[in-house]
């Protein structure tokens, strides 16, 4: 029998090198396996749909003495993220005069910790069409921080870019204010091509990276708020 995890009945434990043939941490504990087999679907229906996918993982942090709500705060960033892609390949699309461009659906997954903090954090896992977007972009030379009531998209914004003022939307704060609560790891893309040599490889090292998100330290459950969440379709 499948040990359960002992505040959730619904999420059972992992334990072991290979998850359905798949390399995972094991380093982080058990791992709840309905988190894995979502991880593995989002990844499956990306390359699905875009062979040539960029995946990204950063990390999104509350400022410190944040009180606002945080129920609908990581819906509200996916969606600010989504919108300002859309916005950007409209951009693309007037510029050029066929009008044609690369599409992008914008999937992805997402993991609600608290450590020892008083608030918690996200770790966010972000997958793109690689045609459209190859890479994450300067992080560091991003402009200069603005006060502004309703920050303005850059029409050259990078992915960096985006990905940080979606955030400080999402908080309702400037963009100057939210530069330091998204963290982008070493390494954070994954550059995903299933019509290369060694994709099959490729895939299981980002999936193993990904795997992270399915630990259960960390998680606490019984306060009605998601914990785990990821696009659909």
């Amino acid at each position: 029998m499948r040990r359960r995890h002992s505040d959730n009945h619904n999420l059972t434990y992992h334990t072991g090198e290979l998850w359905n043939g798949l390399p995972v941490l094991t380093n982080r504990g058990p791992l709840l396996e309905p988190y894995l087999a979502s991880i593995r679907d989002v990844m499956v229906r990306a390359l699905q749909e875009h062979p040539r996918t960029l995946g990204i993982r950063f990390d999104l942090h509350f400022p410190v003495g944040w009180n606002g709500p945080e129920g609908e705060v990581i819906s509200r960033f996916i969606e600010s993220l989504k919108a300002r892609i859309d916005a950007d390949l409209n951009r693309r699309r007037q510029e050029r005069k066929d009008g044609r461009v690369h599409p992008c659906r914008l999937r992805y997954f997402w993991v609600k910790e608290q450590g020892v903090s008083a608030v918690p954090h996200y770790h966010v896992f972000i997958f793109l069409n690689r045609d459209a977007y190859f890479t994450l972009g300067s992080f560091k030379a991003v402009g200069q921080p603005v006060w502004v009531d309703v920050p303005p998209e850059p029409a050259r914004a990078n992915m960096a870019e985006r990905i940080i003022n979606a955030w400080a939307s999402a908080l309702w704060l400037p963009p100057c204010m939210a530069r330091g609560l998204v963290h982008f790891p070493a390494n954070a893309c994954h550059s995903l091509d299933t019509h290369s040599p060694g994709a099959a490889d490729r895939f299981r090292e980002a999936f193993k990276r990904a795997s992270y998100f399915a630990k259960a330290d960390t998680k606490h459950y019984g306060d009605g708020s998601n914990k785990f969440g990821c696009s659909r379709g």
